[in-house]
């Protein structure tokens, strides 16, 4: 009799939107409020964002968290620190808020922003940190105090974190992003980086034009389809194949004094530093235009940007706005059954799925964490060989256009 590990999950229904536009989304806040440190959860359903109000009555300063829990519906305000976050984010429905320097905590709230417990008291975290669809979580830590520079990995949900490796410390990363292969791709210096073994070994990118032209690169952010967009000071560099080659795109026209990119979808969206405008990009970034609306003030010198997998967020002075691109994720609708059999397995591993599309992923990790198969689900059912595989606990993970849906662990013999 064979074992059955069945797992009940949540799939998304995929629905077209004839037009899109900035959507103000009506946060209880007044236009003497500023806001920063937006945040947005891969589904779309949490979104948070530090708010600095000024009372003009008794000019007394107020600091809170504005929070909804259902896809921007409704919104409530919880007491915040005076500073503002170094980096929030969500896993799920748990909101992490790391504090703005490495000498203080990091916390984490279960019941959507009303209380925090401290996770670590000094967490000395120096940069922002990233899930990948293995569990972990990274962070790139800076030359800060004692502890050596280079990346690190976390399997606890960052109550704990080990050391990799000190490779290309001498120029960390601006930004980094983990592809769909898991290879965690990271702007560096004039360099794009990628470390296919969790930051362990670095290697500097191939760039098709020859040598990495000198220009800073900065953000970098990911499409539907896998695609790395990098911003530098020229234009917008593009990936394929999981951050190991690159090549330029010189967009006409070109967005004004972007702050940097985000992906929603397969379109590229860019803000502007000055004066409040918006662009999008349609063709890869060979062309922007303007978005709407572009009136002054929908972002500000406070402006963050974050992204849900297919939307686009902002905020500026007191409002939160949301661009829903022409493939977006409207609501959680079904079940999905995601069957894995035997267990043990010897030779071969039966997959079954109720529901698969070209951005339905397995990936399957040994116990310490390394990626060791990558497969696009396009059937219902498939059959993995694993007889080569050694034997051990092994890992698999159902991603959707690289959310994690879920994850189940298997034995081999």
């Amino acid at each position: 009799m064979k074992g059955k590990i069945i797992l009940s999950i949540l799939f998304f229904s995929i629905t077209r939107i004839a037009t899109a536009q900035w959507v103000d989304l009506h946060t209880p806040t007044t236009k003497w409020d500023e806001m920063d440190n937006l945040s947005v959860s891969p589904d779309g359903k949490n979104i948070s964002v530090w708010v600095h109000h000024s009372d003009t009555t008794t000019l007394n300063d107020f600091y809170y968290y504005t929070v909804s829990n259902d896809y921007g519906r409704t919104w409530h305000n919880n007491a915040a620190p005076r500073r503002n976050p170094e980096q929030m984010f969500w896993d799920n429905d748990v909101l992490y808020v790391q504090e703005p320097t490495a000498n203080d905590s990091m916390k984490k709230s279960t019941d959507f922003g009303v209380t925090f417990t401290t996770m670590i008291a000094h967490s000395e975290i120096a940069s922002k940190i990233i899930i990948s669809p293995n569990g972990k979580w990274y962070r790139l830590f800076q030359s800060l105090w004692t502890s050596p520079t280079g990346m690190y990995e976390s399997s606890d949900k960052g109550l704990t974190w080990s050391f990799t490796n000190t490779s290309n410390a001498s120029s960390p990363a601006d930004d980094y992003i983990v592809a769909n292969n898991g290879n965690i791709v990271a702007t560096s210096g004039a360099n794009i980086i990628y470390s296919p073994d969790s930051g362990r070994t670095w290697t500097v990118a191939t760039y098709t034009g020859g040598s990495w032209p000198a220009s800073t690169r900065s953000t970098i952010s990911k499409m539907s389809n896998g695609t790395l967009i990098a911003m530098d000071a020229s234009g917008i560099d593009k990936s394929t194949d999981n951050g190991v080659t690159w090549s330029s795109v010189t967009p006409n026209p070109a967005p004004m004094n972007p702050l940097g990119y985000e992906c929603s979808g397969t379109n590229i969206i860019s803000q502007a530093s000055t004066g409040g405008t918006t662009y999008i990009s349609t063709d890869g970034g060979v062309s922007f235009q303007i978005l709407t609306p572009s009136w002054s003030g929908i972002l500000s010198s406070g402006s963050t940007m974050a992204r849900s997998l297919h939307d686009i967020y902002t905020s500026g002075t007191y409002k939160v706005f949301k661009y829903t691109g022409t493939t977006a994720i409207a609501e959680i609708s079904s079940d999905l059954s995601f069957n894995t059999y035997p267990n043990p397995a010897i030779s071969l591993l039966n997959i079954d799925i109720a529901t698969v599309s070209n951005q339905t992923v397995l990936n399957i990790y040994n116990s310490d964490g390394q990626l060791i198969d990558h497969l696009i689900l396009s059937h219902t059912h498939t059959e993995l060989p694993v007889t080569s595989y050694p034997m051990g606990i092994y890992e698999a993970v159902i991603t959707y256009n690289g959310r994690v849906l879920a994850r189940q662990r298997w034995l081999k013999l």
